[in-house]
């Protein structure tokens, strides 16, 4: 069965041969050969039905007019070999290249046409699908060497007769499940328009839920939390604000090793500041680029590139208008204006 079926594919990719050909136009110009026959047998049977006495003549006509017609017929089917040559030179530079039909028909140069726009159809799609498995294969292999580290040491912490420092531990555990959520929401970001459930929620019980899951690393660090109190109610994603403020929450925390992380809203503006390392100027407008790192990510070996990309798309998706404003060694505050306006006219460019 296998062998059949690659002689059919290598049929299928060959030319067709003369014969073939000929089959092919004869039923193609078919209606055309009935309609000659017609006429003939038709112009035949008058000349004996009148008595044509020079009936003789009339057969010769006949059969020179059937001899130009057969003349006709030929050169129509070196028209139609030649066009089909055409054609199938055509399909076989189709791959990385488009060659166009060289009959300058009407038909010919419609078809030409739509081939040219299905091909550039066709590439940008082609294109389209190396670049996303090209994205999707760079992230997987940074996430991989990303969680190897805490995995490993889990693996130190546990050798250990007595495990002493046990929240030495549950931040390395932490880690592991931050990064397996990340990545969950990396194949999830696609599909996200499916996934939102918009309603109204209380800003000030999304930012309590983020800041309590981070605790072990306050703890950790011995950083002091500043949380302003405060009612802000807007209609969103509990479930993809509620990762984004983790991811901002901990970024804060990861880049800060003495001093405090502050929150609060003013004027429906949510602003999360740290007293950390700050970002470079010129590593701002990059930052939520996917796989950008930066200067601290290069000299600390803590960034992956992925969270701060992540959280700019899923925002997007979301219509929060988002900055980051950053002092080298004075630390970084990061805006999201969850004012109805802004939302608004985020809506507003969407739908234009």
């Amino acid at each position: 069965m296998k062998k059949e079926r690659n002689s059919m594919e290598r049929k299928e990719d060959s030319p067709l041969s003369l014969g073939e050909l000929l089959v092919f136009y004869c039923k193609e110009r078919r209606k055309f050969f009935y309609l000659l026959l017609l006429v003939m047998a038709t112009i035949y049977s008058l000349g004996i039905l009148y008595q044509i006495q020079e009936i003789r003549q009339l057969s010769y006509g006949m059969i020179l007019s059937a001899f130009f017609c057969l003349l006709w017929g030929c050169m129509d089917f070196y028209k139609y070999i030649k066009e089909y040559k055409d054609l199938y030179e055509c399909r076989l530079w189709i791959g990385d290249t488009l060659k166009k039909p060289s009959h300058q028909g009407l038909k010919a140069r419609m078809y030409g046409e739509i081939l040219e726009i299905l091909w550039k159809g066709q590439r940008e799609l082609i294109f389209q699908k190396r670049w996303e498995e090209k994205e999707r294969e760079d992230y997987y292999t940074l996430w991989g060497h990303q969680i190897k580290t805490p995995i490993a040491a889990i693996y130190l912490l546990l050798q250990r007769e007595e495990i002493r420092n046990r929240m030495e531990l549950r931040e390395q555990v932490f880690l592991v499940e931050q990064y397996v959520d990340m990545v969950l929401q990396y194949l999830r970001l696609h599909s996200i328009s499916s996934d939102l459930l918009f309603k109204k929620y209380d800003i000030y019980e999304i930012v309590k839920k983020a800041v309590k899951k981070q605790k072990v690393f306050f703890i950790q660090k011995n950083l002091t939390l500043k949380l302003q109190e405060f009612s802000y109610v807007m209609v969103t994603d509990e479930k993809w604000l509620l990762w984004v403020l983790e991811q901002v929450i901990l970024n804060a925390v990861k880049y800060t090793e003495r001093g405090r992380i502050e929150i609060c809203m003013e004027d429906g503006i949510l602003k999360i500041s740290d007293t950390g390392i700050g970002i470079r100027t010129e590593d701002l407008p990059r930052i939520f680029e996917r796989g950008f790192t930066g200067y601290n990510g290069r000299e600390h070996k803590k960034s992956t590139g992925i969270g701060l990309y992540l959280c700019g798309k899923i925002l997007d998706r979301l219509m929060i208008p988002y900055k980051v404003e950053s002092t080298l060694s004075k630390g970084t505050t990061f805006f999201m204006d969850c004012s109805k306006e802004k939302k608004e006219e985020s809506l507003q460019k969407c739908k234009k």
